[in-house]
């Protein structure tokens, strides 16, 4: 897991490994923290390596953020290389469902101050 809470140095986690990275599959998970507001073009260099190699084999996920709008990608220069995590578009933040439960809760409070209001008669 990855936290991102800024742009600059130091706001953002970073793992560097000294040689070869090479991946055999796993999960690597973004999460936005203290309230960090994303904007299109935001980017971070999150992993390091002398060579990094099969890193298509990873999946990614950003907690809450849609998958249209981010994307990772991997930059190479003499002598090493990184991945780096892209915001592409407006971010669109996934919806989640209001449980059920809200909605219960909801209706027998109104339930309760109808009775009280009319129901006293």
């Amino acid at each position: 897991m990855f936290d991102i809470g800024g742009l600059a140095v130091g706001q953002y986690s970073v793992l560097q490994i000294n040689g070869v990275a090479t991946f055999s599959g796993g999960n690597i998970e973004f999460d936005f923290i203290g309230g960090y507001k994303l904007s299109a073009g935001n980017f971070w260099d999150f992993l390091f390596a002398d060579t990094i190699t099969d890193w298509n084999l990873l999946s990614f996920s950003l907690v809450g953020l849609d998958e249209s709008v981010w994307q990772i990608g991997k930059l190479s220069e003499i002598g090493h290389e990184r991945l780096r995590l892209q915001i592409t578009g407006p971010p669109v933040h996934s919806t989640v469902p209001l449980p059920p439960t809200f909605w219960l809760l909801g209706s027998g409070l109104l339930d309760l101050v109808g009775w009280r209001r009319f129901g006293k008669g």
